[in-house]
């Protein structure tokens, strides 16, 4: 019976994709969608328990904190993340292997000097600014800016060569495990509670630990590979001239959520910014089926590209949003018929947030269901056209968070960020069906691009 319907669906896969392309598409979704699915219920567990082993005030310091490292890791990474994605494949399928340990080296660096500059001036502003109620927090924020920035550049080095159970395995399920774990005796009650700042250290030093792992595991990324051996870095015009666009447009689309946190934090209480923290997390696991799909298929949109083969890369496409949308809409009316029971288990009082976290799920139910938008576009090399696109509506946006959170408390910075989902996917869906004849979205089925 099993053996049946696998024979089913891949007969399915090859009508949508061809042979090639449905196998490679299907195996390594397979595994990041099964690493996904354990890091989404780990990252809920993570946070509800970091939210029981905190008060209600810190757990607001942690969420600003938590917040600003990840915005300041996107920032100090220069855009190498997606750069090392687009680059890596291609220089692996030419077998360029002197030329993919210099783009490999070049971006350790960068992220090493940019986030651990950024995270330098977080430590040193927790440590002198005057009238700060607590410090400590932002000092463990600075050191994981740091730790965190190397865990996403390094996971996404190792996703460039196709190894989803070690690119995504150690950061998605060891850490969030290992946390969890540590903070489950404060959470029941049986040790004292965290602080934020405690709650940070812990985030940071059990994330650092898996990261020297992750790295010692594989040839490309052990430091005799890194430091010692040889490496062409003569393309690196081409690269920075592609990773200012990337850097800008990936810091952008990170910031709107993220400064949504910082924002509350600053114009709101820390017992108001926490449950914002939690629905906004909540939310962010409809997420869940398209980056496990896009963990794959964006080094595969760089390879089809490059061949300059269209249909596939519609097929691609078409079949990235076809496994999308049963499962994303099935994570969306859980939130709609439990997601006042969910935000409860943070913390008594949090379900008077469950319009925010429905505002916030119609947001990213909109960017899953809009397909690999984002991928095509830096992939292809339209990157400085998408940086235009989200620099604008993501401006807006963020122009609008202060005022609205001020005017409609949580609500309207959850607004803010739903608009900037919904008309940055539309845009870029718009721009590729123009450009490539490719349309990433669900609408390919109804309107042939």
């Amino acid at each position: 019976m099993i053996a049946a319907a696998m024979t089913r669906t891949r007969r399915l896969l090859d009508r949508l994709l061809g042979d090639d392309l449905a196998r490679k598409l299907a195996r390594g979704g397979l595994a990041a969608l099964v690493i996904k699915v354990g890091a989404a219920g780990l990252s809920f567990l993570m946070f509800l328990v970091l939210a029981r082993a905190m008060s209600a005030e810190d757990f607001g310091r942690f969420g600003f904190g938590f917040s600003l490292a990840t915005l300041l890791a996107v920032a100090g990474s220069f855009g190498q993340r997606m750069l090392v994605l687009r680059f890596a494949p291609v220089y692996d399928h030419d077998g360029d292997r002197q030329k993919l340990a210099g783009v490999v080296r070049d971006g350790y660096r960068l992220v090493a000097l940019g986030c651990g500059l950024l995270g330098l001036a977080t430590v040193v502003t927790g440590l002198l600014w005057p009238g700060l109620a607590a410090r400590g927090y932002l000092v463990a924020a600075g050191v994981f800016t740091l730790v965190l920035g190397l865990a996403e550049y390094q996971a996404h080095v190792l996703r460039a060569f196709g190894g989803m159970l070690l690119s995504l395995g150690p950061r998605d399920i060891l850490w969030r495990a290992g946390v969890i774990l540590l903070a489950l005796g404060a959470a029941l009650g049986l040790l004292p509670k965290l602080d934020a700042a405690g709650g940070l250290w812990l985030t940071a030093g059990v994330l650092a630990a898996v990261v020297a792992g992750q790295a010692l595991a594989h040839p490309v990324t052990r430091p005799a590979a890194l430091f010692a051996g040889p490496a062409d870095t003569s393309d690196r015009p081409t690269w920075r001239h592609a990773m200012w666009g990337l850097w800008a447009s990936s810091f952008i689309r990170t910031a709107a959520p993220n400064l949504a946190v910082v924002v509350l934090g600053l114009v709101l209480t820390p017992e108001a910014t926490g449950p914002f923290f939690a629905a906004l997390r909540l939310s962010m696991l409809l997420n869940l089926f398209l980056m496990a799909a896009n963990m794959i298929a964006a080094p595969m949109i760089a390879r089809t590209y490059h061949r300059g083969d269209r249909d596939d890369l519609q097929r691609l496409c078409a079949h990235v949003s076809v496994g999308l949308t049963l499962p994303t809409l099935a994570v969306f009316l859980v939130f709609v018929l439990a997601g006042d029971r969910l935000l409860e288990l943070f913390g008594t009082g949090y379900a008077a947030y469950y319009w925010v976290l429905i505002v916030l799920s119609v947001g990213y139910l909109v960017n899953a269901l809009s397909g690999s938008t984002s991928q095509l576009m830096e992939m292809t090399g339209d990157e400085r056209y998408y940086l235009r696109i989200v620099t604008v509506v993501n401006g807006i946006a963020i122009a609008a968070l202060a005022p609205l959170s001020l005017l409609l408390g949580p609500l309207g910075a959850a607004i803010a960020l739903t608009f900037s989902q919904c008309a940055w996917n539309a845009s870029c869906i718009l721009r590729s069906r123009t450009r490539c004849k490719v349309d990433p979205s669900i609408l390919s089925f109804l309107y042939k691009p």
